[in-house]
């Protein structure tokens, strides 16, 4: 709180769903702040962050906690951080206080051992967050609204291997489907494809048993899927490669916009007569009808 700024990496950085002069972000150093565009006093042409906005993470006893990702909920009134120890914390903007509003602690374990929370997701109207570790290789879809020491996740989906740290999932526009990639050691690159595997979570009851895929697609041999996005308006999954290259997959008719346009004309029908008689053409300068002059070679250009 006696600095301008972070003092460690960023971990996390997200826009306030409603105020386009807000933003949030995560650092190793265990602070959440919030950072304002118009009213932050700025230093140097640098933007300082402000004392009463700087909200001190911790752990289950009571020590700094390394912060690994945080995301906005729906509105605006509150957000979700995950931490190194393994917890999923859920604090309010409204206020800086001592202790989050909502907290589950060793969220994804191993033993008797916290794991890191690496990406955190809200649905479209912040009832439902969804947690995925890298060292599990799960995501854990759990009651937003309930988060306690002794709640229990809705959903678990297995099968979600990740090497990148920024490994997320993603909400179906109605929550009731969460997508989510896979990617594949580099020794498997010439067998392997990055999967992108669909979940039914549209369960309101606690489950122990994991879920099972509901549907598989091979995006690209030998890549790995790093980041998914499920566009709300749009209804169109964005996945981002290992490679550095983005698809979007759409469907015809559920979709709306976007990679539609593009493709809306199509391919140019072509039929055998325009083929033969492109193919028959003169080729080169006896192509040309007509005589050829060039501008520079006219006495008005001289």
């Amino acid at each position: 709180t006696h600095t301008d700024g972070h003092v460690s990496n960023i971990t996390g950085v997200d826009w306030h769903p409603l105020n386009r002069n807000l933003v949030i972000t995560s650092s190793l150093d265990g602070s959440v702040r919030l950072w304002d565009l118009d009213k932050n006093k700025t230093k140097f042409r640098k933007l300082c962050s402000a004392k009463d906005k700087v909200y001190r993470i911790k752990s289950s006893m009571g020590k700094r906690t390394k912060v690994t990702c945080v995301v906005f909920a729906p509105g605006g009134r509150e957000f979700a951080c995950g931490t190194i120890c393994g917890s999923v914390q859920v604090w309010s903007t409204a206020k800086v206080g001592s202790r989050p509003e909502r907290v589950v602690y060793d969220a994804h374990l191993s033993g008797s051992r916290g794991m890191a929370i690496h990406s955190l997701t809200y649905n479209f109207d912040g009832k439902k967050l969804a947690s995925r570790c890298m060292d599990d290789g799960c995501v854990k879809v759990w009651d937003a609204r309930r988060l306690s020491r002794t709640a229990q996740p809705l959903s678990i989906c297995k099968g979600l291997h990740g090497l990148y740290e920024s490994v997320n999932c993603a909400f179906s526009p109605d929550g009731r489907i969460l997508c989510a990639g896979t990617c594949i050691e580099p020794r498997n690159i010439t067998t392997e494809y990055g999967i992108l595997k669909f979940y039914r979570v549209d369960n309101s009851t606690a489950k122990t048993k994991p879920s099972e895929p509901i549907f598989e697609l091979d995006v690209a041999q030998g890549l790995s899927i790093v980041n998914v996005t499920w566009h709300n308006k749009l209804n169109q999954i964005i996945v981002s490669l290992s490679d550095g290259s983005i698809r979007v997959f759409y469907d015809m008719k559920w979709s709306s916009n976007g990679a539609k346009l593009p493709v809306a004309k199509g391919l140019r029908k072509t039929d055998d007569l325009t083929l033969l008689l492109n193919s028959r053409a003169p080729q080169g300068s006896a192509g040309v009808l007509g005589e050829i002059r060039t501008p520079h070679a006219l006495p008005l250009f001289r």
